[in-house]
């Protein structure tokens, strides 16, 4: 299982650095100092006229006040986000009174980037205040440098992103996955499995910089999807590509849309994780039919994301909801008015397509230093960006955190089952899926447990039979899974009768053990499940105080109506409620806020499906502190049902669509997300889950 933290980060064969410098050699001049006009000013200041050309602009750049790009890189460059060369001291501030940094606008009388005249407080000092993080979503190993070599070139690279002083500082690297091999003098292909290898031991060796992609493979290759599958069956890796297809300078042609490359699209659907592709449209065809082929992918995988490396042709991301794109240094950067116009500030991201072992950028006429590639994408995201910070985030580093679910919340799925109509061995098969699937989906814990009534079932799992879904056997079943994913599920308690006078005795045992964690799901007055057991009864009275006993909680489903009125249903439940104040009751499938406003030893477990409480309802009495999460997943095939359709949904991809009902839910309180996500069933169960 993935901890929160190994989200900030992908290492791909194309790779992403997250880059916070300052000291770029591409400054954004001063603004707004009318006294300046008309003379060459030394560091900006109006008051000390300097000779044009003699390094007078921040950072070591040329020819103020346009402050162009030196030819060589200038020896007087602070290499830490430092101003002051060469102590390189005074971190990121604007000279002069300026304010705003990086573009060191709105003047006032105070020096030093302290504003609040005249007493000229508050100094902007804090990187963090105005310089965003960048993610460079395109960086990769450099295979003919060896395993040694590229293990130097990558320490080079990170060394590179910790002098910028950056709170965020990841790499996505990889490899070029295509089809023509270049063999090198050694007689090896440019990619293979032992490639991608070397990127997995740079990965957990540099977790804290380095996110990972799949790309040792033959994107022409009919085993490839395979291979793409086990990597990604790992966890260890965030992304596919960058994918050589039609690559001119690669002299590679394979269509986007083989059915090799379907197929590994669906796998990156499943496993939630984007494909970085390389795609010129007119090489070995006419620009037409790449085109087609190009559109065919997308259209026929809409569940997958697909990245276009290397420039943002915005007129081909606006038919496709679920298509990206990369630029990068030396392309053209998409003007504000044709972002703002085509609304597109939210598919855009920034990459250098590294792969030098001197760290430079190469481009038709030049290069560029990777410090200089990086101060270029941030002037260009300052410059078309409006002014509006929102937008800048979400260029330089929100975007790829988005894409690379870096930011997404950890979930507990409180509701999840066997299938004793399956048997053991189908059961634990379905389990193993089911482990595989919660590493997709980020669930850190999985409750799993019996549906415990009185209503037997036949063979095929309906109604009418005389073969009980309960059984001691079956709990036996749920402890053998514990034992063996013990970080992955919390056993519930669930293979008995509710009606049964030996079920407290039955419960009490197995909580003497020490590891079940809870008591259900207790099929009470359940209408889909034909139970009429009242809230209510002796035997459940009994079996609520050994709950509070052993301090665990009861998940029981309720159909007020079932066999009953409304409200006899829920005086039932109500007393039952209230003569057990020490019991933590969990409301499956849906939140009755009326109630946990009456009682604040009841809680609800919410699905996707199903109405989702308001953020109005979740303010009141504090309710968003007794919210939980769950599927009720109960099929072979993960698929997790959807009432308004009657269609089912895979459970990872639910998963999805359930965080993204809470984030919904929560605009105005986001802090309510952690709690509804997994602190409050971690506070619940004693997991300490951070």
């Amino acid at each position: 299982m993935k901890s929160v933290s190994s989200h900030l980060l992908a290492l791909a064969s194309c790779a992403l650095v997250a880059l916070l410098q300052s000291c770029t050699g591409v400054p954004v001049p001063l603004k707004s100092q009318a006294s300046c006009e008309g003379k060459t000013c030394s560091s900006g200041s109006p008051e000390n006229p300097g000779n044009p050309g003699s390094n007078q602009c921040p950072n070591g750049a040329m020819d103020f006040p346009t402050c162009s790009l030196p030819q060589q890189p200038p020896k007087d460059v602070c290499q830490n986000g430092g101003n002051n060369y060469p102590s390189c001291t005074t971190f990121n501030v604007c000279l002069n009174g300026a304010k705003n940094y990086p573009d060191c606008s709105s003047f006032d009388s105070c020096k030093n980037g302290a504003d609040n005249p005249p007493a000229c407080t508050n100094v902007v000092r804090d990187v963090w205040q105005g310089v965003p993080p960048i993610i460079d979503f395109h960086a990769h190993i450099v295979p003919s440098l060896g395993k040694a070599g590229n293990q130097a070139y990558i320490a080079k690279l990170i060394a590179e992103t910790k002098k910028a002083n950056i709170k965020v500082s990841k790499t996505v690297l990889a490899l070029h996955a295509k089809h023509q091999h270049d063999i090198q003098a050694t007689g090896q292909p440019k990619y293979s499995p032992s490639h991608d290898q070397w990127i997995s031991e740079l990965y957990q060796a540099n977790k804290e910089h380095i996110i990972p992609f799949v790309g040792g493979f033959d994107p022409a290759d009919p085993q490839a999807p395979a291979y793409v599958e086990r990597m990604l069956k790992s966890g260890d890796w965030f992304g596919i590509g960058e994918l050589d297809l039609r690559n001119q300078p690669k002299d590679t042609k394979t269509p986007a849309n083989t059915p090799i490359m379907m197929k590994i699209y669906q796998v990156a659907a499943k496993y939630q994780v984007p494909v970085l592709i390389h795609y010129d449209m007119n090489y070995g065809v006419p620009e037409s039919v790449g085109l087609a082929e190009l559109d065919d992918a997308i259209t026929k995988n809409p569940e997958t994301t697909f990245i276009f490396a290397h420039s943002c042709p915005l007129g081909l991301l606006e038919p496709y909801s679920n298509l990206y794109c990369e630029t990068e240094p030396a392309m053209e950067f998409p003007s504000y008015n044709q972002l703002s116009e085509l609304k597109m500030f939210d598919r855009i991201i920034l990459g250098t397509d590294i792969q030098n072992n001197n760290l430079q950028l190469f481009f038709p006429g030049g290069s560029y230093s990777y410090s200089q590639g990086i101060g270029i994408l941030r002037t260009a995201v300052i410059n078309n960006t409006g002014g509006n910070y929102k937008y800048r985030d979400m260029i330089t580093h929100g975007n790829g955190q988005r894409i690379l679910k870096m930011d997404r919340l950890p979930i507990i799925d409180l509701h999840a089952h066997i299938i004793p109509s399956l048997g053991k061995a189908a059961n634990e098969q379905y389990i193993a899926n089911l482990m595989e699937a919660s590493e997709q989906a980020f669930v850190v814990k999985t409750i799993l447990s019996l549906h415990a009534k009185h209503k037997p079932e036949n063979q095929e799992g309906n109604l009418g039979g005389n073969l009980p879904t309960y059984s001691q056997d079956h709990d036996q079943w749920i402890e053998e899974f514990y034992r063996k994913y013990p970080d992955q599920i919390i056993p519930f308690i669930g293979g008995f009768d509710p009606a049964d006078p030996r079920a407290p005795g039955y419960v009490k045992g197995l909580l003497q053990k020490g590891f079940w964690k809870g008591i259900g799901e207790l099929d009470l007055r359940n209408m889909p499940k034909d139970t009429k057991t009242p809230a209510n009864t002796p035997i459940m009275m009994e079996i609520y105080k050994i709950a509070s006993e052993f301090k665990v909680p009861v998940l029981f489903h309720y159909d007020f109506d079932y066999g009953t009125t409304v409200d006899l249903g829920r005086r039932e439940l109500e007393d039952a409620i209230t003569k057990n104040p020490a019991t933590t009751f969990v409301f499956a499938h849906s939140c009755p806020i009326d109630l946990m406003m009456k009682f604040n030893n009841l809680y609800c477990e919410t699905e996707l499906g199903v109405n989702f409480p308001t953020e109005d309802q979740l303010v009141q009495n504090n309710i968003f502190q007794r919210v939980l999460l769950g599927t009720d997943v109960q099929s072979p095939e993960l698929g997790l049902y959807l009432p308004e359709s009657g269609q089912s949904q895979y459970y990872a991809k639910g998963l999805e669509n359930l965080r993204a009902k809470v984030n919904a839910e929560t605009k105005n309180h986001t802090h309510f997300r952690e709690f509804i996500m997994y602190k409050n069933a971690s506070r619940l169960l004693n997991l300490n889950i951070k």
